[in-house]
């Protein structure tokens, strides 16, 4: 874990690629969308295509909450401010908000909407970036839990 400040500083520059990313992305997926024919009837309360949209935009929401949060856990880390209180907050709201993201898509599958809403909607890249900034949280909890067990260690020796 000797590089870990330069790892954090990189991994906070990605997220904020990824900010970018995800909502010129799904901006653009928006706007194909309501651009085809057909997105015509999709207001309609009976259209499961609506539900489909709405979730797909519910999601793009949620990715964009948990890039943001995870970009600024990542500023707390870099200034090796790890045991902040906020932190776990952080944490916390992150995993949430990706349970949510998850179950959001499993619902999706239940609504089977045409296959022109899962063409024009696809969230798979957004998944796919969703499991990268995951497996980063993961590993930048690897480098607050080595170094609270330096901590432990050092607070061993002095008693």
């Amino acid at each position: 874990m000797k590089n870990s400040n330069k790892s954090a500083s990189f991994t906070k520059y990605f997220i904020l690629f990824s900010i970018l990313i995800a909502l010129i992305s799904n901006v653009i997926a928006v706007i194909n969308f309501l651009s085809n024919d057909i997105s015509n009837g999709l207001w309609s309360i009976t259209n499961k295509g609506l539900y489909y949209f709405l979730s797909f935009v519910i999601q793009a929401i949620i990715l964009l909450l948990i890039l943001f949060l995870m970009y600024q856990f990542m500023q707390n880390v870099e200034s090796k401010d790890y045991f902040n209180v906020n932190n776990s907050d952080k944490i916390f709201l992150i995993a949430t908000l990706t349970v949510l993201y998850g179950g959001l898509n499993m619902m999706k599958g239940y609504l089977k909407p045409p296959i022109e809403y899962k063409t024009l909607l696809d969230t798979s890249v957004d998944t796919n970036l969703l499991l990268i900034i995951l497996s980063i949280a993961t590993l930048t909890y690897l480098i607050i839990y080595d170094e609270s067990k330096k901590i432990k260690e050092e607070n061993d020796l002095t008693i």
